[in-house]
């Protein structure tokens, strides 16, 4: 503290915890040995529009790798895990139990996917999520090659990320598992818009989003109003509320 000042401002950075809250709490004590107290709760206020059920829904239906190494099994595994994770740190995603998915889908039908549109659209009957990814791994030498397919369970669309690069350690792994994370992320990117109108029935929409937006059909879309929020007491202007309106799915794309 500096000296003789009646106010003096300081500066912290708090951590929120996994729910968005931290309670904190203040001491100071004066030179005559007066000490005072301040206690207060801080959370996280998000708009419904940035709540993790909003956000587009991906289930790791799988890892295919024609391999009976077990060392080659674990890799498999390492690749679950890590991918989920490096996906959930985007806060883009929302990704849904592997082990439920695994219950019910089996490799052959994985297999299958990657074959037929009319195989990927039959994963559909599910209703898992947004996307179905599954990871082809291919081995050469030390590097490692991850062919993601992103699996339109409605449309049978399938999107093709890849990487490829050292995997000899679980380092180098990781790295890899890293890009492969934000190619996922440049192929589906937080986009937005406006709404130019809406037909009588209320159930289309037309919009400024076009396709080079990386928006696709049957793309997952959000809609929203922005609304002024003020203080009720002082009428004092609080921000922009973004209250979820509907969800829908793109229809047509140019």
């Amino acid at each position: 503290m500096i000296p003789n000042r009646r106010v003096q401002h300081i500066t912290t950075r708090i951590v929120l915890d996994e729910l968005g809250e931290k309670e904190v709490v203040a001491r100071a004590v004066d030179a005559a040995g007066e000490t005072y107290q301040s206690h207060v709760v801080i959370e996280r206020d998000e708009p419904a529009i940035f709540d993790i059920s909003n956000r587009l829904s991906v289930a790791l239906a799988g890892s295919l790798w024609r391999s009976s190494q077990a060392e080659d099994a674990e890799i498999l595994d390492f690749v679950a895990r890590e991918l989920a994770w490096e996906l959930a740190k985007m806060n883009r995603f929302r990704i849904l139990d592997r082990e439920d998915v695994e219950a019910v889908i089996q490799e052959q039908e994985l297999i299958a996917a990657l074959g037929a549109p009319e195989e990927r659209r039959a994963l559909g009957r599910f209703e898992l999520a947004d996307y179905l990814m599954v990871a082809d791994l291919r081995k050469f030498g030390t590097n490692l090659e991850i062919v993601l397919h992103a699996i339109d369970p409605l449309s049978g669309r399938d999107i093709v990320m890849d990487v490829y690069g050292p995997a000899a350690s679980s380092g180098e792994l990781s790295s890899l598992l890293q890009d492969l994370a934000l190619r996922v992320y440049q192929e589906f990117p937080r986009v937005q818009g406006e709404v130019l109108s809406v037909n009588r029935s209320g159930q289309r929409a037309r919009t400024t989003v076009q396709e080079h937006d990386r928006v696709r059909e049957s793309t997952k879309c959000l809609l929203f109003r922005e609304t002024e929020v003020h203080d009720v007491v002082t009428g004092q202007s609080l921000g922009v509320d973004l209250p979820a309106g509907g969800v829908g799915r793109v229809h047509f794309c140019r």
